[in-house]
């Protein structure tokens, strides 16, 4: 904080605005902020007491004036009714930068771990999810659109992506479609969805298990089929006609008579040959 001093005027009694000239740095909120939270809080406080600002709209408009980048961005994200607090708006900076800067770091994460995983719950009010949301981002200082971001993305499915749909600039306007698409039934939650799934699996594991001993009982019927049926006798024909015998019928001889006798075909005696045959003519 830095202080001019005025020369005083002789001829009346100055009140401290006008023989001090009060000026702070504004506060960035960023790293390489060249001042910390604490100390800005502090020398705001000097600087609205020595230059006799009070009431809430002008503390909070002079406050407004002094923040600038990531501070400033904050500051215009807050709710109406929390700005129109200074105690109010005092309170939500220390949150959002004061303690977040010297607050336990594992402590911190967990709190934003269990902030991004909230969901709506079975059973649960629109409303109520809305509001435990809300006061969750003014305790960890976050802004309206890590609210906007976070109620939309903890609804069901179905619910969020109407919401999506409808393109919303605020909470408030997220908070609306999120109603209208609960009453258009688009907010359709299992209370126990992992129940469900088991008993999938466990009825698709019947199911083959149900199968795998139809297959088993089939194939054992099959083996035993040919287990006690005897085996078919092969005749003839399935040995294919390489192997067929003439019938036995066409030898009129019995079988361990010798040789058939020799027939003349002249004369028809037998004993002989036609080219032996006396009764052959001289020109055969």
């Amino acid at each position: 904080m830095k202080i001019n001093r005025y020369p005083r005027n002789s001829s009346a009694t100055p009140d401290m605005s006008s023989r001090l000239n009060v000026t702070i740095p504004q506060f960035s909120g960023l790293s390489t902020s060249s001042v910390t939270p604490r100390q800005f809080l502090t020398d705001f406080e000097i600087f609205t007491a020595l230059c006799n600002i009070s009431g809430d709209s002008k503390l909070v408009a002079t406050f407004q004036l002094h923040l600038t980048d990531e501070a400033r961005w904050w500051f215009d994200d807050l709710p109406s009714d929390l700005r129109s607090s200074w105690a109010k708006v005092k309170d939500a900076f220390q949150l959002r930068f004061v303690q977040r800067n010297s607050a336990n770091t594992s402590d911190f994460i967990h709190q934003e771990n269990l902030f991004l995983q909230v969901q709506l719950a079975p059973g649960q009010s629109i409303n109520s999810f809305f509001y435990s949301i809300k006061e969750k981002v003014v305790t960890l200082g976050k802004l309206q659109s890590d609210l906007l971001a976070r109620f939309v993305d903890g609804l069901p499915p179905d619910l969020a992506l109407f919401v999506r749909a409808g393109h919303p600039s605020s909470p408030e306007i997220a908070l609306s479609a999120a109603r209208n698409g609960e009453a258009y039934g688009y907010r359709q939650q299992s209370p126990a969805p992992q129940p469900r799934c088991a008993a999938a699996a466990t009825s698709r594991s019947s199911d083959d298990i149900v199968a795998l001993r139809r297959e088993l009982r089939q194939f054992s019927d099959q083996v035993r089929s040919l287990v006690i049926s005897p085996p078919r006798p092969q005749g003839p024909q399935e040995n294919g006609p390489r192997v067929s015998r003439p019938p036995q019928a066409r030898r009129s001889d019995p079988p361990n008579s010798g040789p058939p006798p020799i027939q003349c075909q002249l004369c028809g005696r037998v004993g002989h040959v036609a080219r032996t045959c006396r009764s052959r003519p001289l020109n055969y």
